[in-house]
């Protein structure tokens, strides 16, 4: 598995992630999980989405996050590397995150107020992802 890392992360976005949710090139399996915004209309791939890792990078475990085009990782298995050191699977929602109106079923998307990391809120519990500079994907 060899690691991507991009130095130009908007060449990510333009066209391809029109995402404020997930996908790194070569990234995620599948489609990307469309979220809905506070009404329940649905959101495009470039404002905001998820994605599984890929089970060619031995990934699965990861998911991708993309918003306001920066990338967040959720690596509870430590797959990826260092670049998601800062990933807390129990953590606790700041008082300052902003909850973006972005949903997937009962799971909603919050930013810090830094945009260091972005939290995955199911109920009561929330997920930490913190923001990977530069964005990472695998080949």
């Amino acid at each position: 598995m060899r690691v991507r890392h991009s130095r130009n992360p908007g060449h990510l976005w333009h066209g391809f992630l029109p995402s404020a949710l997930l996908l790194a090139a070569g990234c995620g399996r599948g489609n990307p999980e469309l979220l809905t915004d506070a009404n329940g209309k649905r959101v495009t791939e470039g404002i905001a989405s998820l994605r599984h890792g890929p089970a060619h990078c031995e990934w699965e475990s990861a998911t991708f996050v993309y918003f306001e085009g920066q990338q967040y990782i959720a690596d509870p298995d430590g797959k990826i590397g260092a670049s998601t050191a800062g990933y807390e699977r129990r953590a606790s929602l700041p008082t300052d995150a902003t909850d973006t109106g972005y949903r997937s079923g009962r799971t909603r998307l919050y930013v810090a107020a830094d945009k260091a990391a972005v939290y995955l809120v199911h109920g009561s519990a929330a997920e930490r992802l913190p923001v990977v500079t530069p964005m990472v994907g695998c080949t």
